[in-house]
């Protein structure tokens, strides 16, 4: 596509693309990589999401996010995805956060779901061993809770209403 040919050139990371008015584009505050997030309105009720990661490095390293959420019978929860089974969302905040694990981001994200349900997701951001992205942490810990710590957050809700989810100081 157009988009990937023109990351392929040098020094392409520091390239806005203002003109992409449609695309999410993010970066933490250590600019160790750019994510690209975009929705296609497909009918009514369906909307695909497709997204990628564009690393900070020299030759191009770029992960393509594909999205399964229409596969996902119930969201993901308590799950670890890679990028290749991504739970689709248009993000728009990201923060970076260190862990004894390493580094991770929360991404807050869109999802138009259904014609009558939206919804607004919390995920986890981080890079494998072998530097591949992986999304889901056990970082969401709430007060008496059974089970182990989710994964990612998931907020339903009306399209009659609206809500807001992000990060507060």
């Amino acid at each position: 596509t157009a988009l990937v040919r023109n990351l392929k050139v040098d020094n392409s990371f520091r390239y806005p693309f203002e003109r992409l008015k449609s695309v999410s584009i993010m970066a933490p505050p250590d600019s160790s990589f750019r994510i690209f997030t975009w929705q296609l309105f497909v009918n009514d009720s369906t909307y695909r999401y497709y997204g990628a990661i564009q690393m900070n490095q020299g030759p191009l390293q770029l992960y393509p996010l594909i999205d399964r959420s229409m596969e996902m019978d119930i969201p993901p929860t308590y799950e670890q995805l890679p990028s290749d089974r991504w739970y689709g969302a248009l993000y728009y905040t990201i923060r970076q956060f260190d862990t004894k694990q390493g580094r991770k981001y929360l991404l807050f994200g869109y999802d138009a779901f259904e014609f009558f349900t939206k919804r607004k997701v919390i995920d986890v951001l981080s890079f494998d061993q072998a530097g591949k992205p992986v999304f889901g942490a056990p970082v969401f810990e709430r007060q008496n809770a059974v089970g182990p710590p989710e994964m990612r957050m998931f907020f339903e809700y009306s399209a009659e209403t609206s809500i807001r989810v992000n990060w507060d100081e």
